[in-house]
């Protein structure tokens, strides 16, 4: 039986800036930490949170997938 799906608070993007890294790292983990949804859905949260140089390099890690 599926589980129904949690959604993720929404988090502010994420582009890139290593100086806004930290505080959006906190926002998104404890947005998606806490919810009952597996790492495959997290990795989609992630891909809409981010932006710029952060989802080029997203990208990257999917294709590798």
């Amino acid at each position: 039986m599926a589980l129904p799906r949690v959604p993720v608070p929404d988090v502010h993007m994420f582009y890139g800036d290593p100086l806004e890294y930290a505080d959006w790292e906190v926002a998104f983990s404890g947005a998606s930490d806490k919810k009952s949804i597996s790492e495959e859905e997290k990795m989609r949260h992630l891909q809409r949170g981010v932006g710029g140089s952060a989802q080029k390099a997203t990208q990257r890690y999917f294709r590798l997938r």
